[in-house]
């Protein structure tokens, strides 16, 4: 399992600075809280196939600290929970987002990287918004065999993570193709006997950002419909 995916699962738990003591981790686990709780409200709608996937990898995380101690922080949590695990799927706000939309709006004369190093699961690579992954699907009629084909490239390096395996259980599932390490859904492409799929590893775009101008008489206020006096008070809640 590792110690990277047990980090992304306390980071999505919005306990990474409590744990490690990094000043930068803070703004992450500030926006993981309300994610979580979002995740404990809704996770009795999911079904219960998918919960029993959430809290078994929950399990295999908690097992995994017992035994390799050695590997994480003397209070490495030993709890996570199947809301844990699926906070890490849930769509968020992303800080390397808005670093770059202040950076355009305010920018320094000597720009320096943030000390907060790799992107998160709740940031996600935006580097370039073009960047994603390609899949092409040629029917049975355009094939010399007859067949139909599935072309893909998920555009992530073969050190990435993937393993490649052929997964059957009799009357359930029977399926080729490959896997990445570190997740509790790590199905990334392949096929069955009735079809095959790709997958993208770009991140949504679930958040929108924008510039106000602030009241300078009640700074907790911002321009509205072009009057002040129309203003209401900034929030994140929504």
């Amino acid at each position: 399992m590792g110690r990277a995916p047990l980090m992304n699962v306390l980071e999505a738990r919005g306990q990474l600075a409590q744990l490690n003591g990094q000043r930068e981790a803070i703004e992450s686990d500030f926006l993981a809280l309300p994610l979580r709780n979002r995740v404990i409200q809704t996770y009795h709608l999911l079904d219960q196939e998918t919960r029993d996937v959430y809290d078994g990898f929950a399990a295999g995380l908690n097992r995994y600290i017992d035994l390799h101690p050695e590997e994480f922080p003397p209070h490495m949590p030993k709890d996570f929970s199947g809301y844990d695990v699926a906070a890490v799927d849930a769509g968020g706000p992303s800080i390397r987002k808005a670093r770059a939309f202040l950076a355009k709006v305010n920018p320094s004369p000597s720009p320096s990287p943030s000390p907060s190093a790799s992107p998160t699961n709740n940031e996600g690579a935006e580097t370039n918004s073009d960047d994603g992954s390609n899949a092409w699907a040629f029917a049975p009629s355009r094939t010399k065999s007859g067949k139909a084909i599935l072309l893909r490239n998920p555009h992530l390096a073969w050190t990435a993570g993937y393993y490649e395996a052929h997964v059957t259980v009799p009357g359930v599932i029977d399926f080729y193709g490959d896997f990445r390490i570190g997740g509790p859904f790590i199905v990334v492409g392949g096929f069955n006997r009735y079809l095959g799929w790709s997958t993208t590893n770009n991140s949504q775009d679930l958040a929108e950002i924008y510039a106000l101008e602030v009241d300078p008489k009640t700074p907790d206020h911002y321009l509205f419909d072009g009057d002040f006096a129309a203003a209401r008070p900034a929030s994140c809640e929504r």
